[in-house]
């Protein structure tokens, strides 16, 4: 079968002008990437956005049989979309050591002196990053559309809806697949007392209440998924 791919993006209109530069910046990147890609800009509509949620409203309402999730203000090299689209069960976009930050000066530099078509390869980003000290456990993600399995309904804003969907996943389909891609995260101003930051201390509560005893347990994964109808069989 012939992979008919949908980039869903989670977006809501952001106040801040970097967020906006870099949204339309990374749409036309993405374009680019997957010129024949549908791509769905998808928002839950409640009050309280919810990264989760609205990714569940973007793949419902996808068309293709591949799905690619990621977010409005990231940079892939070229080759991203040869080694996301694959026949694995699910695919996590990136390791940790190939996931990196760009600093604000450079951010600004691509935005206004760099085409979205052009290959970064060739550009001197060593000096300008910082690599990422975590393990991954989102930001992009790809799966056949059959695949996918619901985020956390009781998320909203954003964090540790990544976290969940791993388990969920990796206890369903089993250890994910991880791309060599390099993946960058473009620089924006992030308010410590936003709506946002906020809404993830309490997803960090949630999750520590709720999925962190069982985290390690792939029955009582499957079990709670199913609860909260995140997971039908």
């Amino acid at each position: 079968m012939s992979k008919e791919i949908s980039i869903i993006i989670p977006w809501r209109k952001s106040r801040q002008k970097d967020r906006i530069e870099i949204f339309d910046w990374c749409m036309a990147r993405y374009k680019h990437l997957f010129p024949s890609a549908e791509i769905i800009l998808c928002d839950d509509g409640h009050e309280h956005f919810s990264r989760g949620r609205s990714i569940n409203k973007g793949v419902e309402e996808s068309s293709g049989n591949y799905i690619v999730i990621t977010d409005a203000d990231y940079l892939f090299f070229s080759n991203f979309s040869e080694g996301i689209v694959n026949d694995y069960p699910w695919t996590v976009g990136v390791k940790g050591k190939n996931y990196y930050y760009i600093e604000e000066g450079y951010t600004n530099f691509i935005l206004r002196n760099r085409q979205p078509d052009a290959e970064y390869e060739s550009f001197e980003f060593n000096r300008r990053v910082s690599s990422c000290p975590f393990f991954v456990y989102g930001g992009v993600l790809a799966m056949p559309k059959e695949n996918f399995i619901k985020f956390d309904p009781n998320m909203y804003n954003y964090g540790w809806e990544d976290n969940i969907f791993y388990l969920v996943m990796k206890a369903v389909y089993g250890e994910e697949h991880r791309t060599k891609a390099n993946m960058f995260h473009m620089f924006h101003k992030r308010p410590v007392e936003s709506p946002y930051m906020l809404g993830s201390y309490d997803n960090k509560k949630y999750y520590d209440s709720v999925w962190l005893p069982i985290e390690n347990d792939k029955d009582a994964i499957i079990k709670k998924a199913k609860e909260l109808k995140m997971y039908t069989p």
